[in-house]
């Protein structure tokens, strides 16, 4: 029996957070039908939701066990109640253990498999600039200047993380600025680990960090990058710490007009160790608090 849809029901959209609603953007893509958070009776779309999800929603529940009454099909991605099996047009299951649940309900009851997304293109061979820091501060502007002045071969890894309480559409909001900027260049990794983040940084050929006016002396994504002997580029102002030298231990994009060729990067990412471990270390810091009467414990 030949059966259509007129689009797949999703609950969310967020590829980054929910891999029900990755698969049902690629499933989407691949039947060439839309992906749709909403329905309306007298459409016949395909259902594929988690019960976990929407269980919790009265309102919704009662939505979709309209919808699947009408002519809907449904993907099972876990037990979901029997009212939804019987009513919906077609029920399609994602594991055995679920096809023995619907089977039990009804015998037309299909099993299926949910393959994995794609998987991006890397490029590991490629000189890389890296560059980290919370979503919702990235500047946009200097990686504009950035990519003007970046060889085409280079590729730009992106980790991002999130303050607790601020909307994951900001991040989604930064990655789709920069992915406009860069292109297939810019390779997002998403909020990396500290054992991932070392050996990104450590791979690193640039490290990229831009601040709204300049940098600071307590941006530590800067201190951390120099401590790996990485090669910064960032913004200096007049407030910046007068030990950050365009040049010397790092590179100021504004006073960049071109790619940095001639930089001596062995001896750059040298000083920059060299100060991140000094002035800007923890021995420097408690030494400042020991000037002042503050003793350590014992």
């Amino acid at each position: 029996m030949s059966m259509s849809f007129d689009y797949i029901v999703t609950l969310h959209t967020n590829v980054a957070t929910c891999g029900v609603a990755r698969f049902n953007t690629e499933l989407a893509k691949r039947l060439n039908i839309p992906l749709r958070t909403n329905w309306l009776r007298g459409e016949r779309p395909l259902v594929s939701v988690r019960w976990d999800e929407v269980q919790g929603d009265p309102p919704l529940l009662d939505d979709i066990a309209d919808s699947l009454e009408h002519g809907a099909g449904l993907l099972m991605h876990d037990l979901v109640p029997p009212r939804w099996i019987k009513s919906a047009s077609v029920v399609y299951c994602a594991n055995d253990y679920l096809l023995a649940s619907a089977k039990a309900i009804r015998s037309d009851a299909t099993l299926i498999h949910c393959p994995s997304t794609p998987l991006p293109a890397v490029y590991p061979q490629m000189p890389r600039v890296f560059s980290f820091g919370m979503a919702h501060k990235l500047m946009i502007e200097p990686y504009r200047k950035l990519a003007k002045m970046l060889p085409s071969y280079y590729c730009v890894r992106l980790s991002t993380a999130m303050h607790e309480g601020r909307p994951l559409d900001e991040a989604d909001a930064s990655l789709a600025k920069l992915r406009s900027i860069f292109g297939s260049r810019l390779a997002y990794l998403g909020w990396l680990s500290d054992v991932a983040l070392s050996e990104e940084l450590r791979a690193a050929h640039f490290v990229a960090a831009f601040f709204p006016r300049g940098v600071r002396a307590n941006n530590t994504s800067v201190h951390m990058a120099m401590l790996a002997s990485c090669v910064v580029v960032t913004n200096l102002d007049e407030y910046s710490p007068p030990e950050y030298q365009h040049g010397i231990n790092l590179l100021d994009i504004n006073q960049l007009s071109e790619w940095p060729w001639q930089i001596k990067n062995l001896e750059l990412r040298e000083r920059a160790r060299m100060i991140a471990e000094g002035p800007f270390g923890w021995d420097a810091l408690i030494g400042q608090f020991e000037r002042k009467g503050v003793t350590s414990g014992t």
